[in-house]
């Protein structure tokens, strides 16, 4: 019987062992090590379903609540995936006990309350679910429930200027929350059920609303509340607007921002003002992302403050945004090191319990709008269902593969290396290890005939590949090797992100960035040799994909 002997040694075993052994891999043949199969990572998306299923076996006790349905939405997410049939029938379970065959709510299945569809936005968040059932069952009862959900708008309370009122009992006043609890909803509803010119334009014309309202020019973020009445105890007595940027308010206005514009025509009129507002409130989020820990401030833009705090549903969300809206177009490449850097910063965040169950620190609890005081005297919670649906959304970005997606992880060290390129320890490295051209070599002008290494992979399909490096730049003049596959010419790995930390990188075209080279490679085994260039320049791991939008985080796979 085969035994998987990675659970047999800690973490910290199989690092030493790992170590210990990569010389040995290393004289008797560099290629060797490639065919190895690797200890397989943790899949956090599974791991958080599994553990929420077993801390919840029974789906039909989850009320008719948007946190909840943020997480069940983001359990979907895995299961389209996974294609795990426990992860579908969990939701189906739980709609089954909150919509009867006429299609109505209950917020608790037991009790059979109804939910209010006369009270706030938040309740129409679950009608993503409806949408999502009917598409893939088409029982009637689903497209029910979406339709009477999707009613509500028509006679919804409003600002004087049209806005969607978060609470009918608040009059006057707008919430960024507000953004994501309807307004993708509205888009899908008129999308797969109704007018597409209208619903999604509806919900682009809502979101240009809000933003007029809540969003800062100078930053680019979003206040969380504006009041139209100026009477709420937080409205400025000018702007109306609350004093603070609320990270998860913002992070929902975003997430909001890039989910209609999947949904919105490409020749709708507003869809150029919705980029221009999505590109302020990138740039405004990346400003503010911490550079240590890659994620953002419970109130973002105050992140000196000792009393400040790194909070994890928002950075899962910022991250998925910043992340999805360069998959698509929404927002030049560039972003997409901020949102890996905030991916792997909510990891950093994410652990296995005693039990071995998913844990997930650092999630601020249902809140309101308040002041600065207030923010940062929320309570933190771990396993909030805020900060679980909001992972699962972000993680699923970074993961989702298509079944021809080919990935070829290794060791920078586990090649052929020979001198003046050298074997070096860090343990912040992936194995503890990376490698770097001795120092005062230098090969610029031309590749070197030495100092050279070579590894041999296997690739599963014929396809484009792209290869990226972890690597640290630490200045102009460190920050390139020398690059060749199967024997070819030559060419300059140059133009590095320059970073003092490890980090991705892939090949580009020029030494300023330009387009990612795309490899055309056939199935079979393939040489691929990185030569030193600049001296500074280290090495630590690498990546072959056929998956473009794919930018690993962390040690990687």
């Amino acid at each position: 019987m085969m035994r998987n002997w990675s659970g047999i040694f800690s973490t910290e075993w199989r690092t030493v062992l790992r170590r210990a052994c990569a010389p040995a891999c290393i004289a008797l043949a560099g290629w060797f090590c490639l065919t190895m199969p690797a200890a397989a990572a943790t899949d956090w998306g599974k791991a958080m379903v599994e553990s929420t299923m077993q801390r919840f076996p029974d789906a039909r006790a989850l009320p008719w609540r948007y946190p909840r349905a943020l997480y069940l939405y983001g359990q979907y997410l895995v299961y389209q995936r996974t294609k795990d049939d426990r992860y579908w029938n969990y939701i189906v379970r739980w709609a089954d006990a909150h919509v009867d065959d006429a299609g109505n709510m209950y917020f608790d299945a037991a009790r059979r309350e109804p939910v209010d569809l006369s009270s706030e936005l938040d309740h129409l968040l679950p009608g993503r679910l409806m949408l999502i059932l009917y598409r893939a069952t088409g029982i009637e009862k689903y497209r029910l429930a979406a339709g009477k959900l999707r009613q509500r708008f028509d006679d919804w309370p409003r600002t004087t200027d049209g806005g969607l009122l978060h609470r009918w009992r608040l009059p006057g006043q707008l919430w960024a929350d507000g953004t994501y609890m309807a307004l993708p909803f509205l888009a899908e509803y008129g999308q797969m059920l109704g007018d597409a010119t209208t619903d999604p334009a509806a919900a682009a014309g809502q979101l240009l609303l809000y933003g007029t309202h809540l969003q800062d020019p100078g930053t680019g973020l979003l206040y969380h509340g504006y009041d139209e009445t100026g009477t709420a105890v937080w409205a400025n007595a000018t702007t109306h607007r609350s004093p603070e940027f609320w990270c998860r308010g913002v992070g929902w206005y975003a997430t909001a921002l890039v989910e209609v514009l999947d949904a919105l025509p490409a020749s709708d009129p507003q869809r150029s003002s919705l980029l221009e507002r999505l590109r302020g409130l990138a740039a405004g989020i990346v400003r503010f992302q911490d550079s240590a820990s890659g994620r953002w401030f419970e109130v973002v833009d105050k992140g000196t403050l000792k009393t400040n705090w790194l909070e994890t549903s928002c950075s899962s969300l910022f991250a998925y945004t910043l992340g999805h809206a360069v998959e698509r177009g929404y927002l030049p490449a560039t972003y997409q090191e901020a949102a890996s850097r905030g991916y792997q910063g909510v990891l950093d965040a994410i652990s296995l319990d005693a039990a071995g169950r998913t844990s997930l620190v650092g999630t601020v609890i249902g809140t309101s709008v308040g002041n600065l005081a207030y923010y940062l005297g929320q309570a933190r919670a771990t396993d909030d269902w805020h900060g679980l649906g909001a992972f699962l959304i972000m993680h699923e970005q970074f993961n989702h593969r298509p079944a021809t997606a080919v990935f070829r992880w290794w060791e920078a060290e586990s090649g052929k290396v020979t001198a003046p390129l050298r074997i070096k320890a860090d343990a912040k490295a992936s194995g503890g290890r990376f490698i770097q051209v001795a120092a005062g070599s230098n090969s610029v002008a031309k590749p070197p005939s030495k100092g050279i290494a070579r590894y041999v992979v296997q690739l599963a399909r014929t396809s484009q590949y792209r290869l990226w490096g972890r690597t640290i730049a630490p200045t102009a003049k460190a920050d390139s090797f020398w690059l060749r596959i199967d024997g070819g010419p030559w060419r300059p790995w140059y133009g590095i992100a320059l970073s003092k930390a490890w980090r991705w990188s892939d090949v580009h075209a020029t030494a300023t960035g330009g387009q990612p080279v795309d490899l055309a490679l056939a199935a079979g085994s393939h040489v691929i040799e990185i030569a030193y260039r600049e001296e500074g320049a280290r090495l630590d791991k690498l990546l072959l994909t056929n998956v473009p939008n794919f930018v690993p985080g962390g040690p990687g796979g």
